[in-house]
């Protein structure tokens, strides 16, 4: 579980336009005072405007990791809902730059982007190593 605090921020304006936020996103790119707490935070007071966004990832995910589509799994690691290291190892998804850990930078998080060269290859490369653990 993740908690996310956003305070003297312009939500309120973005709002009254309808520019959100509607995801982790684009309560990062607000202007103001945006802190990634632990979960359970001692009590605070909150004020007008204020955002608390609580999230948690779910038990283990359906089907294939492999068949996950690779933007989606470039938009989790945005949204840091997985590291760099899970979406390279696990989804087989190569991202530039490359991403250690949670991302927190929101400058790195504009960037990034699929290697979709890279990630064919490591799809493949996992592929191969499920199939030689078959063989023994």
């Amino acid at each position: 579980i993740r908690m996310v605090v956003a305070r003297n921020t312009d939500s309120e304006e973005r709002m009254a336009k309808g520019e959100g936020p509607y995801d982790i996103e684009d309560i990062f790119s607000l202007k103001g005072d945006i802190v990634d707490s632990q979960p359970m935070p001692p009590p605070m007071p909150s004020k007008k405007g204020d955002i608390i966004y609580i999230y948690g990832t779910g038990g283990a995910g359906y089907g294939d990791p492999l068949e996950r589509e690779p933007d989606v799994v470039l938009k989790d690691v945005v949204n840091q809902l997985t590291t760099g290291e899970y979406a390279k190892e696990i989804y087989g998804v190569i991202l530039e730059p490359q991403i250690s850990g949670i991302l927190t930078d929101p400058k790195i998080r504009r960037r990034i982007k699929v290697n979709e060269e890279g990630t064919i290859q490591k799809r493949g490369e996992i592929i191969r190593k499920r199939k030689a653990r078959c063989k023994k």
